[in-house]
């Protein structure tokens, strides 16, 4: 606290994930909102490099690259390592040559506080057939944004994060991923033909 006078910490209750992310959105007041997640180290000019391009109204979101922190500590991690590398170097690339990066990760994404807040409550009180959307929140803020803003991918602004080392974790995760995945996928499709595609 003495080196950072200006850091407020907040204590909320057990709601998710994407409650906690609401209320600091709403503490916020700075232009530009950066989320990192618990699991994530970041390169020293990395929130200098993941805020480049928002002098362009247009964006409203940018991801960054994330590596991997334990990739050698065995198969899966290594495995995972590659996986990451595809993702960020590949796909998300390629998005970002139209402005359509489908996801900013937890792990380090900013987005313009302006448009999120235009979004807020529809985001944090969002329904998937009936029934609270609890998991993918990071897909889905980006979804919501892509409606009307682009996004983009920079990889100048680096991170690594630490992924499953155990079978059972990553089936875990990669299962709520997924489901996330078809989720997203099927309403970005109501509207992401919409797009130019120059």
């Amino acid at each position: 606290r003495k080196r950072f006078s200006a850091l407020r910490v907040l204590s909320l209750p057990p709601k998710g994930k994407r409650h906690a992310m609401a209320a600091g959105i709403r503490m916020a007041r700075g232009e530009i909102i950066v989320f990192v997640d618990s699991d994530t180290f970041l390169l020293k000019d990395a929130l200098l490099q993941i805020v480049c391009g928002f002098e362009d109204p247009t964006l409203g979101a940018s991801a960054g690259y994330t590596g991997v922190e334990n990739s050698t500590t065995n198969m899966l991690t290594g495995m995972q390592e590659v996986r990451y590398y595809v993702s960020n170097r590949l796909l998300k690339s390629s998005e970002s040559i139209f402005g359509c990066v489908t996801c900013c990760p937890g792990c380090m994404s900013a987005y313009r506080r302006t448009y999120v807040l235009e979004i807020l409550d529809t985001w944090l009180h969002q329904t998937f057939m009936g029934l609270p959307a609890t998991f993918g929140d990071d897909r889905s803020l980006t979804n919501f944004i892509l409606r009307k803003y682009r996004v983009i991918y920079n990889d100048r602004a680096i991170a690594s994060t630490l992924v499953p080392e155990t079978w059972g974790h990553y089936m875990r995760q990669q299962l709520r991923w997924k489901k996330s995945w078809l989720r997203e996928t099927w309403i970005a499709s109501g509207f992401m033909y919409r797009k130019h595609p120059i």
